[in-house]
C-alpha cells in the first residue's frame, strides 16, 4: 500500500501547493487547468520509472522449513494474483522449501507434535493502488512439502492460477477457498481419508482423483458447468459415489459449493 500512499499523498500536495499559490496571487486563474496536466505527468513518470524504483520488492525469495519432529502440520496459503504450483518435495529434513517471487511473509507456531504454518502475500506490494503506481509483481510461488507428513492444506486464492499435485502427499484435509480463478488439483492417491472443501466463485476447478482412490463428491450453487465422471462416481441427486467407497482404504470424501464456474472431476 505504499505506492498507493505515495501517489495521493503527491497528488494532494501538489494540489493544496496549487490552492495556496492561487490565494497568495501568483497563480491566476483556474488552476484545475494545471491540475489534470500534473495528474497526467505523475502517471508518466510512474510508467516510466515505478518498476525500477521498486525493483527490489519483484525479486524472489526463499524459504525452508525445517522439519523438527512434527507428526502433523497444517499450512495456509494466502496467495492472490498470480501462480501458485504445489508439490512433494524431496528432501525427507524439510517441511517446507518454495521459491516466492515477490516476497512472502510467514508465521508459524507449534502446538504440541503440530505445526501450523501460514503462508501470505505481502499486502504493501500486491495491493498499493493504484497499481500503475508501483505495478504488481508476478506474485508466482513455487512450494514442496513434506511427502511423509501428514497434512492439513488451506488455500486462499484470487485471481491465480493453481496447481496442486497432491499425489505423493499425505493431506488429510483440504479447504480451497478462491475467487475468479484457475486451479487444478491432484488428490493423494496413499493417505487413507482425505476431506475436501471447496469454495468458489467465477472459478475454474479442475479434481484428479487417483484411479485407486475411491471418491465421493457433493456439489451445490449455481454452478454454469458441472462435469463428473460418472462412469466412476454413479449420480444420486447431487451426490456422486464409487461403488467401493465405504470400504476403499483410499478415498476423497469431495464437498464443492460454488457460484457461476466450472467444475471437472475426474
Amino acid at each position: 500500500m505504499r505506492s498507493g500512499r505515495l501517489f495521493w499523498g503527491a497528488l494532494i500536495l501538489l494540489v493544496g501547493l496549487l490552492f495556496l499559490l492561487q490565494n497568495l496571487g501568483i497563480v491566476t486563474g483556474s488552476i484545475w487547468g494545471i491540475i489534470w496536466p500534473l495528474v497526467i505527468i505523475l502517471i508518466g513518470l510512474q510508467l516510466l520509472f515505478g518498476r525500477v524504483l521498486y525493483r527490489n520488492r519483484y525479486e524472489s525469495q526463499q524459504l525452508s522449513i525445517p522439519l523438527e519432529g512434527e507428526r502433523q502440520a497444517a499450512i495456509e496459503f494466502q496467495h492472490g494474483a498470480g501462480r501458485l504450483t504445489v508439490r512433494a518435495g524431496s528432501d525427507p529434513n524439510l517441511l517446507l522449501s518454495g521459491v516466492f517471487n515477490g516476497g512472502v511473509q510467514h508465521s508459524s507456531r507449534r502446538e504440541g507434535d503440530r505445526s501450523r504454518i501460514t503462508l501470505s502475500s505481502s499486502a504493501e506490494i500486491y495491493f498499493g493502488f493504484p497499481w500503475f503506481f508501483g505495478p504488481p509483481p508476478d506474485l508466482n510461488w513455487d512450494v514442496t512439502l513434506n511427502p511423509s507428513t501428514p497434512l492439513d492444506l488451506e488455500f486462499k486464492t484470487g485471481a491465480s492460477k493453481s496447481e496442486l499435485d497432491l499425489r505423493q502427499l499425505k493431506v488429510q484435509y483440504l479447504r480451497l477457498g478462491t475467487g475468479a480463478s484457475s486451479t487444478d488439483i491432484t488428490l493423494p492417491e496413499n493417505a487413507g481419508i482425505t476431506q475436501v472443501r471447496v469454495s468458489a466463485g467465477a472459478a475454474s476447478i479442475g479434481i484428479r482423483i487417483p484411479d485407486k482412490v475411491a471418491g465421493r463428491i457433493e456439489a451445490k450453487g449455481g454452478i454454469a458447468s458441472i462435469h463428473i465422471d460418472t462412469t466412476r462416481f454413479s449420480q444420486s441427486g447431487n451426490v456422486y459415489q464409487s461403488s467401493d467407497f465405504e470400504t476403499a482404504a483410499n478415498r476423497a470424501d469431495i464437498f464443492i459449493e460454488a457460484g457461476v464456474g466450472s467444475i471437472d472431476i475426474r
